[in-house]
């Protein structure tokens, strides 16, 4: 069995390999691996994989997803058994998770390897910060502030910055890119004010997580930004929903097996993007123009009638989708 820190540290690729998981982790390992040619069975316990997305936009994956992998929905693990001798096979039994309805799972699976990959979690504990009186979240990670400096016992701890995955909530490169950008201006401040923590606080630079996205690279892509739109309709926005085919554009109708969607969810009234969700091709870099919106408060409206969209290029999509919301009369 390995993880995502071993996996590719095989010392040759698996001729079958069975993933136990359906977040990012378990479909960009599981794309990988389908594409070098292994046999690869995904195991998810859920009716969907990237359960964490929008419903749509994980019902869209799903249904592309698995038309082109061998993916079992609902069921889990029910015991691992080792074969015999260096390089056996690992038989996997597995049950019903209970959370689909009439599903039909196989009693076992065999694999040459296989993958766990339900989740990470911070290495606070190896580092022993609590033990040291550093706060820390319900998840384990060290609490910090606007300015990334960690807290202990209620209270800003001099001269101390976290950044990444040990602090932030969101698990991603580009995003610890940032705050270690933040982070090293702030220490230069820190220290040019003299004793630690004596830097005047209106000196201190915040880190901001405003419009953070985030994508999947696998075949299709997924790339999306801000709320889902249950999120929305719970914080009390009165949204407006557009779900765009690609095949409704020029260049999507002609990748013809090449199905996705772009998804917007806006207020109504401001008019402000509140998230966006892309699945298919290339969604990682066309969900661009949507990020620099919700970044600078530009009005949805705005964006598609206030640039040129090149013809017949994919980014169309995102255009015709803005157009396509509905919003509060002027």
């Amino acid at each position: 069995m390995v993880t995502s820190n071993s996996i590719m540290r095989l010392p040759e690729q698996p001729k079958r390999l069975a993933i136990v998981g359906s977040g990012v982790i378990a479909m960009e390992f599981a794309h990988i691996f389908t594409s070098f040619g292994s046999d690869v069975t995904v195991i998810a316990r859920g009716p969907r994989l990237l359960q964490d997305l929008d419903g749509t936009a994980s019902a869209e994956f799903t249904k592309i997803f698995t038309a082109d992998h061998n993916v079992i929905l609902g069921a889990q693990p029910a015991a691992y058994r080792l074969g015999d001798g260096e390089g056996a096979p690992v038989t996997i039994e597995l049950e019903p998770s209970g959370r689909v309805d009439d599903v039909d799972v196989p009693a076992a699976i065999e694999a040459d390897i296989v993958l766990i990959a339900i989740g990470r979690h911070p290495n606070t504990a190896g580092l022993d910060a609590a033990e040291v009186g550093y706060d820390l979240t319900p998840d384990g990670r060290l609490v910090v502030d606007a300015v990334q400096r960690v807290y202990a016992g209620g209270e800003p701890v001099p001269g101390v910055f976290a950044l990444g995955d040990i602090s932030s909530e969101h698990q991603l490169k580009h995003v610890a890119n940032h705050e270690a950008r933040v982070v090293g201006d702030n220490l230069v401040i820190d220290v040019a004010a003299g004793a630690p923590g004596a830097a005047a606080e209106d000196a201190l630079e915040a880190a901001s997580h405003k419009a953070v996205p985030a994508a999947v690279f696998t075949s299709p892509q997924v790339a999306t930004v801000g709320m889902t739109e249950d999120e929305a309709r719970q914080a009390g926005h009165d949204v407006t929903v557009k779900v765009q085919q690609y095949s409704d554009v020029a260049y999507g109708w002609a990748m013809a097996d090449d199905p996705g969607i772009v998804k917007i969810i806006a207020d109504r009234d401001s008019r402000l993007i509140l998230g966006a969700q892309i699945v298919g091709a290339e969604a990682s870099m066309i969900i661009q123009p949507l990020i620099q919106a919700m970044a600078f408060d530009q009005p949805a409206d705005e964006v598609a009638r206030g640039q040129y969209w090149i013809h017949p290029a994919l980014p169309e999509v995102v255009e015709n989708a803005l157009l396509g919301l509905e919003f509060t009369p002027r």
